[in-house]
């Protein structure tokens, strides 16, 4: 079985500390036999993040770059 990869995009410092575990959990929700592999969070900008699709296609990439 393969293990799903994930990049996070958060805002703040809580969502840094939290976004790993809440992941893991919602995972084991739909198949408990998952266990994700949940890189560490890209911490960005709320505003420019979705305001910006530069820096929005920026940040994407690079989540998906670090998913793989």
């Amino acid at each position: 079985m393969t293990h799903p990869y994930i990049a996070p995009i958060v805002e703040g410092h809580g969502e840094v500390q939290s976004v790993r575990g809440l992941l893991r959990r919602i995972v084991s929700e739909f198949d408990p036999r998952l266990v994700p592999v949940v890189n560490p969070p890209i911490r960005v900008k709320a505003g420019s993040f979705l305001n910006d699709a530069a820096y929005f296609d920026k940040h994407v990439a690079l989540a998906c770059a670090k998913a793989s």
